[in-house]
């Protein structure tokens, strides 16, 4: 090979770099022409992460204006590289119900009773209810978490209200006591607490700034009672709103206390609510008096059963004004006592109503639509707004009841409620149901009266209404006897209440007995461990004589390893010479190679002449195969001409006869 084939193999401007390194300094400067770039792999697109995922009931907002419940499923918050957040109900891995994609317009409405509202990508309305309140408060945790990364962390604060609260909002110069749970935002995109113990209440006054200005506008616009996320830069907090001082009170120094939350089931009955349920029991009496032609309207005498309900007593049918009595007892409406745990009484459904809010700055609530106002998770109940004519559509069912808890007083001990009292609250609630019934037949009897008003039979079919009318007191009055019987009942439950108290306190001296043995036995073991601390120093000088031992062993040993060190040293001179015998098989090995080289040439050369007589042979092959073919066709000739004359003879011959 020549130097000419070196020299196409090295690069074309190799004197433009060197003519440039005069006056640029060095090579290194100029940008390398040919150079091997790798082509980039294309990326893997990550798979999804789960920031949270909770188990919810859902409902959702139909085209006929009403809520539809769709029973229990999960809701989880799903992040791709943290550009890209959804949030996704579903029954399974693989069954989704629906989603909606999370940006920095999305509006969550956090409501009552653990409520969350918010609208999907296909722009249905939906409403979700948490198990807890802190379940609630982790997954608005992950939303404000979302909309930060959406962000790109650039902006001065994030809030998204869980508790509205009550009064008017927080102005400046208002004085505030809070308490603040801190939560750190990890690398990884998850949420940790950062609080030791319980939280202390903290006093602010907005407008001073003193915890940074984007605290104090976090602060701006909150509640009495409410409840607010917020995001400064990576830490975020959950700040509760428990005293306010307004500015204009500042000189008589009153100062607003704190209260417990009350949910829209435990609040007071207002004077307009009254009012309400006092014209529904008037619309009542008015149309039973269209049925019977008895004047029900309430006197002087039955007008104080509003006001305190009496015991039930058994009406004879043949007085007008005992069943007027009966059915305002039956009209009367109180409010069972609320409870803290979560048993057989029926669920009220909190309208989800939407008050959104911006994620930066706050401004005033915007109801989007209107839900429906109850909702009983244990039993059915029917629509009376569905029903043309029923003038009993705007009675609320679940605030209806016989007499108020207080009616039964009990000689029991004060005690936590028990299951004899939930079994109360649920055969009132069957009580409720029935005389829902009996309500709906008053309302089917009225309808059937106002049909047939213009016939020409008044008299029977009044007296039909009346009967029926009588039957239905009747069955009133069975049922008051069945709720007598099961009061009953629970008195004696309440009696084996305190007998089990009884037997706990029986216990309790019990535990106190053991508790002095077990003190005992702390004893007789704190002087066995003693004996034992004796045996355990014994043990130790054993030990140091045995250290003492082992020390002498070691210097032993390290006298067997300078040998071996030694050892190692002849052993490497004899691996320098090992090398130096290879270096000589290596060049010995060159030389065989160099030699193979000639021998591969020679090898080529001939591999060439054969190359050369085989395409020889291919044309004189070629050759012998066109002289084969034209002498095929020569011979086929030649058969057609022998096949002519032989024609020619037999026509010939056949010419001469004739």
């Amino acid at each position: 090979m020549s130097d000419d084939d070196d020299i196409d193999f090295t690069s074309t401007n190799q004197s433009s770099r060197n003519l440039a390194s005069l006056f640029h300094g060095s090579e290194t400067a100029a940008a390398p022409t040919v150079a091997y770039v790798p082509p980039k792999q294309p990326k893997k697109d990550s798979p999804p992460k789960v920031m949270t995922a909770t188990a919810v009931q859902a409902f959702s907002f139909g085209a006929d204006q009403k809520w539809t419940p769709r029973g229990k499923m999960g809701v989880a918050i799903i992040s791709t590289d943290n550009t890209i957040f959804q949030l996704i109900l579903y029954l399974t891995k693989t069954q989704h119900i629906t989603s909606a994609r999370i940006n920095t317009t999305s509006v969550f409405t956090c409501q009552a009773n653990n409520y969350l509202a918010f609208q999907d990508d296909g722009g249905q309305n939906w409403s979700i209810m948490f198990e807890s309140k802190q379940a609630l408060t982790d997954f608005v945790l992950q939303i404000v978490v979302a909309k930060a990364y959406l962000f790109s962390f650039k902006f001065d604060h994030i809030i998204q209200d869980v508790r509205e609260g009550e009064g008017s909002a927080l102005v400046d110069h208002d004085s505030v006591e809070i308490t603040v749970n801190q939560y750190k935002l990890l690398e990884n995109g998850t949420v940790s607490s950062i609080d030791a113990g319980e939280n202390k209440p903290v006093r602010f006054k907005i407008g001073k700034q003193q915890n940074g200005k984007a605290f104090d506008e976090s602060l701006r616009g909150m509640k009495k009672n409410g409840q607010r996320i917020t995001m400064i830069g990576t830490a975020l907090y959950n700040i509760e709103v428990t005293r306010i001082k307004r500015e204009k009170d500042t000189r008589t120094g009153s100062i607003t206390m704190p209260i417990e939350e009350q949910t829209p089931n435990e609040r007071k009955r207002t004077i307009t609510e009254e009012n309400e349920s006092n014209n529904e029991k008037t619309k009542m009496l008015q149309r039973i008096n269209k049925m019977g032609g008895v004047s029900m309207l309430p006197n002087a005498n039955q007008t104080s059963a509003f006001a305190t309900p009496l015991p039930p007593q058994l009406p004879s049918l043949s007085d007008d004004d005992s069943i007027n009595n009966e059915l305002i007892q039956n009209v009367v409406s109180t409010r069972p006592v609320p409870t803290a745990t979560a048993l057989p009484p029926p669920v009220q459904f909190v309208p989800p109503t939407y008050h959104p809010h911006p994620h930066i700055h706050q401004s005033p609530p915007q109801p989007l639509i209107q839900q429906p106002t109850l909702y009983s998770a244990q039993q059915p109940l029917h629509d009376y707004n569905s029903r043309p004519g029923s003038s009993m559509s705007g009675m609320a069912y679940q605030q209806v009841s016989m007499w108020p808890p207080s009616q039964y007083p009990q000689n029991t001990p004060s005690v936590t409620p028990t299951d004899a009292f939930y079994q109360q609250q649920y055969f009132s609630s069957d009580f409720r149901q029935l005389f829902h019934r009996l309500t709906e037949k008053v309302d089917m009897l009225n309808e059937k009266f106002d049909t047939k008003n213009s016939t020409s039979y008044p008299n029977m079919e009044t007296s039909i209404l009346l009967t029926n009318i009588q039957r239905i007191i009747k069955e009133n009055d069975n049922m008051k006897k069945d709720l007598f019987d099961r009061s009953a009942k629970i008195e004696e439950l309440n009696l084996k209440i305190s007998e089990l108290l009884d037997r706990n306190q029986k216990l309790i001296e019990q535990t106190h007995q053991t508790a002095e043995q077990r003190n005992v036995v702390v004893n007789n073991v704190s002087e066995q461990t003693a004996q034992k601390i004796l045996d355990l120093e014994k043990q130790k000088v054993e030990l140091t004589n045995n250290l003492s031992i082992s020390t002498s062993r070691i210097a032993d040993l390290q006298l067997q390893i300078n040998k071996y060190t030694q050892d190692t040293n002849d052993n490497q001179s004899r691996l320098n010479t090992l090398m130096h015998q290879c270096e000589q098989y290596k060049n010995d090995l060159e030389k065989s190679e160099s030699q193979r080289l000639e021998i591969q040439m020679k090898f080529d050369s001939i591999q060439e002449q054969l190359k050369n007589e085989k395409t020889i042979k291919k044309q004189i092959q070629t050759r012998l195969n066109t002289l084969e073919e034209e002498l095929a066709e020569t011979k086929v000739t030649c058969t057609n001409l022998e096949k002519v004359n032989k024609i020619m003879r037999e026509v010939t011959q056949l010419i001469n006869r004739f």
